[in-house]
């Protein structure tokens, strides 16, 4: 046991000397993507016929804003948000489609996944945050631009949400792991903070110092569970979709048969065998051939015969997240083909309610 622990001590001192403290040193950064649009028409009935228009492009009637400036600021704990310029906008024409009579003229709005129509009418805009701790909130956005009549344009624009998946990033690898050694090094780490994150006595009150040498960071775990009754397969896809960049092994023979071949998920340490040490000792009570879960009838049934809320288990998922600035999200994904457990742990007990909530918009909505 003490060689164990003075193993995962090791790997803990390693990766916490790798992460910069944000009192000393710039911290790490999240970027929030979204793109600032106006539309035509709005802005033509309030110019009236003397409407500024822009020959850009070629497009002629449409109004054009330049020398915009973006300027962002919140109540969370952000830092300093970086102001964004945009030197020249022009407006959406109007959409015939358009029959709902209600229409924003200005607006700033988060990229979707895979959204990329009419690029030349939005202009991309990113927002730098420096989180000081991972929490979600709101951006306010203020504007100041120039029409071409030299008119200033000053408002504000509808806050931008950050929730706790744009906290989300991979951990940082030393600059001395090796490429081929980086799967191996995420797991390690994974099992580390596991057992960091699991009880007190697993690391005493080891402190560890980050980057600079002048601040320590300590690990207060805390765990939780939440099982949702979603197929395999959806959970399969939804993982793949939202969260591959962060699985760092896939363990059990089904599992790994079903999601290997889909290349989506790559370069982690597969396992398909589910003997892992590891595994048996969070699954001990649960065991993976029942299942994660089991309903027991007590009064009416003297028998006590059980109900299961899967039928097999395929395998799990270990999910290694980082939240910046030095906190980390960890999931074991029990998957059985109707239903799936996920085992939470984390040294940042006030996420758990984000997650939660994150969990289940991802998976059952």
């Amino acid at each position: 046991m003490d060689s164990k622990i003075s193993e995962i001590l090791e790997i803990l001192r390693r990766h916490f000397s790798c992460i910069p403290d944000f009192r000393h040193m710039p911290g790490f950064k999240v970027r929030i993507s979204c793109h600032l649009r106006f539309e035509s028409e709005p802005f033509n009935h309030i110019w009236g016929d003397n409407s500024p228009t822009s020959q850009l492009d070629g497009v002629d009637g449409l109004p054009a804003i330049y020398a915009t400036v973006l300027k962002f600021s919140s109540s969370a704990p952000y830092g300093s948000i970086p102001s964004y310029r945009i030197p020249c906008l022009l407006g959406e024409p109007p959409r015939n489609d358009d029959i709902s009579g209600q229409s924003v003229s200005l607006d700033i709005v988060p990229i979707e996944n895979g959204a990329r129509e009419e690029e030349s009418f939005r202009a991309p805009v990113t927002i730098d945050l420096e989180p000081q701790e991972p929490t979600p909130g709101l951006v306010d956005v203020s504007i100041e631009a120039n029409a071409e009549n030299g008119q200033v344009i000053r408002g504000q624009l509808q806050s931008i949400t950050v929730g706790i998946e744009d906290m989300f990033l991979k951990a940082i690898i030393p600059s001395d792991i090796a490429e081929d050694e980086i799967p191996a090094y995420y797991s390690q780490l994974f099992n580390a903070l596991w057992e960091a994150c699991g009880a007190p006595s697993n690391i005493g009150r080891e402190t560890f110092q980050l980057k600079g040498q002048k601040g320590v960071a300590a690990i207060s775990g805390t765990r939780s569970v939440k099982l949702l009754e979603v197929p395999a397969d959806s959970l399969i896809r939804a993982t793949e979709q939202y969260l591959a960049p962060f699985v760092v092994s896939v363990i059990g023979e089904p599992l790994v048969n079903m999601v290997k071949d889909g290349g989506i998920i790559c370069n982690i340490i597969w396992k398909d065998s589910a003997s892992d040490s590891f595994l048996e000792s969070t699954t001990s009570v649960t065991g993976l051939e029942r299942g994660p879960l089991h309903l027991t009838y007590g009064e009416d049934d003297e028998s006590g015969s059980s109900i299961n809320t899967s039928k097999r288990n395929m395998g799990c998922f270990l999910v290694l997240i980082f939240l910046p600035p030095r906190f980390h999200l960890l999931l074991q994904m029990e998957v059985s083909d109707l239903s799936t457990l996920v085992r939470i742990r984390t040294d940042y007990w006030p996420c758990l309610a984000y997650v939660d909530d994150y969990l289940e918009g991802l998976f059952l909505a």
